[in-house]
């Protein structure tokens, strides 16, 4: 702290860490250790960032070379200091660029997660906001754990950000404190995260997707049932076949309702054309719309079917007058 000449200081240093590397003796370790995590508050107090990481990457190199498991925690320790909630306010408070405050973040220790989590909600820039995201969905790879306290916040915001990130890592390790939130009170929070479920993809998701169809939200349904086609699971037949046959099919919105169709036809195989057939060619006296919708739903799922009888099916439905039946069995001839 004496040191006013930069000099001097830079050289000190340098020999602390030197000392270090050399050092093998637990007790004379923790000393210098202590001397560094000093020079750090120092140089954090005086802006001086980029040789703070210059001295924490030194750090990090020192903490993968064949060392005790002592010595290894008592320079994890250094690093700890420099990640302290403290530091990291004042990081994002100082008018410091994007760039500089990444490259400092990346080289602290995963504990620092939790810290920056809650920093995350209290945020107020939004840009700053998504920067920070994407530095958590690259310090966080093999630490899903560590968002827990972001998914059991009160603040829906940051449940919603903390699964944007769970999404981005794509870790297997996540899907259950993802699955807490399906029953989550904001519609943005439970979009989010049937949309976290979806970029993992793994096959571990699908108990969690299906708990999502039952959302009283059609959007995260149809969500959910996209999602899930995609794993073409024989058992998700059933499901859709309860779901259409059910009594309130007409009642859900046409984007479900394709989905449900084209799901069918896409799990279901052959076993699908009975009952896409018997919703193609059913019309009503009128042709009123919620039968057209139908008309044209099973049409979509007649064209993911493929087979010759779907084919003859929307080749008759295309030479029917102009409408919305006709164009639906067009498109759907197209896919074939």
């Amino acid at each position: 702290e004496k040191f006013e000449d930069e000099g001097l200081f830079s050289e000190a240093t340098g020999l602390f860490l030197e000392m270090m590397k050399i050092e093998r003796d637990s007790g004379g370790l923790k000393e210098l250790a202590q001397n560094v995590g000093k020079i750090i508050d120092i140089l954090f107090e005086k802006n001086s960032i980029q040789r703070v990481v210059e001295i924490l990457n030194t750090l990090r190199d020192m903490g993968e070379l064949d060392i005790s498991p002592e010595h290894k925690k008592i320079i994890d320790a250094v690093i700890d200091g420099a990640g302290s909630e403290d530091k990291l306010r004042k990081l994002f408070s100082g008018g410091k660029s994007p760039e500089s405050i990444q490259t400092y973040l990346l080289c602290l220790n995963k504990n620092v997660i939790p810290y920056l989590v809650n920093l995350l909600g209290e945020l107020e820039d939004r840009k700053m906001r998504r920067h920070l995201c994407n530095i958590l969905s690259i310090l966080g790879k093999d630490a899903a754990d560590a968002f827990v306290c972001g998914i059991h916040d009160k603040r829906w915001y940051l449940v919603r950000n903390t699964l944007m990130i769970l999404g981005i890592l794509k870790e297997s390790g996540a899907i259950k404190c993802i699955e807490e939130t399906l029953a989550h009170p904001e519609l943005r929070v439970r979009k989010e995260a049937v949309k976290a479920l979806e970029l993992i993809g793994t096959e571990e998701t699908k108990g969690s997707l299906l708990i999502a169809l039952k959302d009283r939200d059609a959007g995260i349904r149809t969500t959910a049932l996209k999602a899930l086609r995609r794993f073409r699971d024989k058992k998700l037949f059933d499901i859709v076949k309860e779901r259409i046959l059910a009594g309130d099919l007409k009642e859900r919105p046409y984007t479900e309702k394709k989905e449900l169709f084209e799901t069918l036809a896409e799990t279901g195989g052959e076993a699908a054309f009975p009952i896409l057939s018997g919703f193609f060619e059913k019309k009503g006296l009128f042709r009123k719309a919620e039968t057209e919708e139908l008309r044209a739903c099973a049409a979509y799922g007649l064209g993911v079917l493929g087979t010759k009888e779907s084919i003859v099916l929307l080749e008759k439905g295309m030479r029917e007058k102009e409408g919305f039946v006709s164009d639906a069995c067009k498109k759907a001839r197209m896919k074939t």
